[in-house]
């Protein structure tokens, strides 16, 4: 289990100022802490923790058959009742000590939180309401994170200032203090669990292109045949310069042969291989930016496998994807008009409950 480096982000948002709380989290304990700029020569996967002030926490009953209709309808309603433009709000929902919990937070505030962090070297794994420090109860409870001061009963988790503390609570209500060992424990808890990570959607972390063998070798697998064929080609050209050479004509039959998979003459593996690929005269352009933009936008995807890829003469790649969720088909076909392509898709019924999306993938300049 990998240390983890917890930071509550300030109050106000000063980009000449490093200053911030923060925790050291190895194993099930606080190994280290400060209040200090000392946590950016720290190199730990950090966890941002939101101020209870910027970050509205609500608790809803569940609406819906499965969890994602409830998760969805729960952002939705959070939006839908914030006091602000619901274009402006950004809205994360999840499981959260066993109940339905649902984070609310304006975007130019998380915009304010990423540039603060990254004037100081920080790029977050995660932003967590630092209000799910103190855990649901149905009595008053009340804790202390640094600066942050937390109160919280039911479903309404508030700052814990004198004002606000008289006008919630009535006259002979306790309000139990959380000790810090228990603060600790939650601290850790989330670091570990992510819980209602504002990071997402819009905001979510840029991810660093890491190579999945597993996918590149199945692409590889598929593509074989374009680098294969050019080189073939090529080849095919070059022994026909020296037809005075029986041996090298028997050589350029077996590679062409080989790659297109009849038996063909020497003097016939041009027309061959031309056929095959579909070339005409001035075809030009690579299919390897195309089938690395492909390879880039499903590897995220675990739902979604290739199941044909096709290079044509024009400059368009054809595949043919597999996937179960019309969702992941979607979020790639966006993925790859982001990056500048022109992409139209068709869909088709697969096998085991699967659908086949054959596609079609053009530059668009």
């Amino acid at each position: 289990m990998s240390d983890t480096l917890l930071l509550l982000l300030p109050a106000v948002s000063d980009r000449a100022d490093a200053t911030a709380c923060w925790w050291r989290v190895s194993g099930d304990a606080i190994v280290a802490e400060g209040a200090d700029g000392d946590w950016r020569l720290q190199t730990l996967p950090l966890v941002a923790l939101a101020p209870v002030a910027a970050t509205r926490l609500d608790w809803p009953e569940p609406e819906g058959q499965t969890e994602r209709q409830r998760l969805a309808i729960a952002r939705a309603n959070s939006v839908t009742q914030g006091m602000a433009e619901a274009a402006t709000l950004h809205a994360v929902a999840g499981i959260v000590d066993d109940r339905l919990g649902v984070a609310t937070v304006a975007n130019g505030q998380v915009v304010e939180w990423l540039d603060w962090l990254t004037a100081h070297g920080g790029d977050p794994i995660a932003i967590l309401p630092a209000g799910l420090l103190v855990p649901w109860s149905h009595g008053w409870t009340a804790a202390s994170l640094g600066p942050e001061h937390i109160i919280a009963k039911g479903g309404l988790v508030a700052p814990d200032e004198p004002a606000l503390r008289d006008a919630l609570v009535e006259p002979g209500e306790e309000v139990a203090l959380l000790a810090s060992e228990t603060v600790h424990q939650r601290l850790v808890w989330l670091a570990r669990a992510l819980p209602l990570n504002l990071r997402t959607g819009r905001f979510a972390r840029r991810r660093l292109l890491l190579l999945d063998w597993r996918r590149l070798r199945e692409l590889a697998a598929l593509a074989l045949l374009i680098p294969l064929l050019g080189l073939t080609i090529g080849l095919a050209t070059l022994i026909r310069l020296d037809s005075a050479s029986a041996a090298l004509e028997a050589e350029t039959a077996r590679l062409t042969s080989a790659a297109i998979g009849q038996e063909v003459s020497a003097a016939a593996a041009a027309a061959a291989l031309d056929t095959r690929i579909g070339a005409t005269p001035g075809a030009s352009g690579s299919p390897f930016p195309p089938l690395a933009a492909l390879y880039q936008q499903l590897q995220p995807l675990t739902g979604v496998t290739a199941v044909s890829v096709a290079y044509r003469a024009d400059g368009t790649l054809a595949a043919s994807l597999a996937a179960t969720r019309v969702e992941d088909v979607n979020r790639l076909l966006l993925g790859l008009q982001r990056l500048g392509y022109r992409v139209t898709a068709t869909t088709r019924p697969g096998t085991g409950g699967q659908m086949i999306a054959d596609l079609t993938l053009r530059s668009a300049e």
